[in-house]
């Protein structure tokens, strides 16, 4: 089922498909809940998955704000009350894996468990000293379908998979909206360090041993920032191991789901 819902004056769109207990899937920033259609059949076998297109991408409203991992988890927690979801686990990619780990850590009462792939929010060594060209670089990267997406997949042909997927090129709104998120990723935010120290959720950070856009040592470092997280790397895999190695994401993910308490969510 695909529709619509109104959270907080913004239309949102979003997908869900299963029963019991509530399973959240939050995109990367520039994409839309297109980037999971290989995910939410399987794992709606066993539960009540969501996909909304975060405001500012897909076909949700594209509201003129700051956005950021802030705007976000305000956002989820709306989207989770309109919906009746009281409580749910969530698997977050790249921007939505940063929003996931904050949401958990700030309402630990609604999240039964965190999936993180290839999390943004450790901002590397590189990107830290070189913002203006990097922002360059991102801002020629959402002019073309191609350019955007060959960073994303260790394999290019691997790109084809997101053919029909709404992404960041499609509107100026969409582009504004990636622009003002990078503007919040490239910047180092401590409360977001404290954050992720108390996590309290069981979580899994899941990586692409050949990630172009963030350095699979990241997964190291959260591992050491989130107690008791644990640690899946997907060899010969970019940034969306979720699409590009997705049946190996699809069983890593469950195999986690299915060893955590889950409480029944929404409708």
């Amino acid at each position: 089922m695909e529709g619509y819902v109104d959270v907080d004056g913004v239309k949102v769109n979003y997908r869900a498909e299963g029963s019991g207990s509530a399973v959240i899937l939050i995109h990367s920033n520039g994409l839309s809940l297109g980037q999971w259609k290989y995910n939410v059949g399987p794992f709606s076998k066993y539960y009540r998955v969501y996909a909304p297109d975060l405001p500012g991408f897909g076909l949700s409203d594209k509201p003129d704000d700051e956005y950021g991992v802030e705007y976000y988890v305000n956002f989820l927690r709306s989207f989770m009350d309109a919906l009746r979801i009281p409580m749910a686990a969530l698997v977050g990619s790249s921007l939505g894996g940063a929003v996931a780990a904050a949401f958990a850590a700030r309402y630990p009462d609604r999240v039964t468990g965190v999936v993180m792939a290839d999390p943004t929010g450790l901002v590397p060594d590189g990107i830290s000293r070189n913002k203006e060209l990097y922002n360059a670089f991102l801002g020629l990267m959402i002019r073309s379908r191609r350019l955007y997406c060959r960073p994303m997949f260790y394999d290019s042909s691997a790109m084809k998979a997101l053919e029909g997927t709404q992404l960041v090129t499609d509107s100026k709104e969409s582009r504004d909206a990636f622009m003002k998120n990078c503007k919040a990723i490239l910047r180092y935010d401590p409360g977001y360090i404290n954050a992720l120290m108390s996590i309290t959720a069981p979580t899994l950070i899941i990586w692409g041993q050949d990630d172009l856009l963030l350095p699979a040592e990241d997964a190291q470092k959260y591992k050491e920032l989130i107690p008791g997280s644990k640690v899946k790397i997907i060899g010969y895999c970019g940034h969306m191991p979720n699409v590009e190695k997705h049946g190996e994401f699809n069983s890593a993910v469950l195999d986690f789901l299915a060893g955590i308490k889950h409480n029944p969510g929404g409708r």
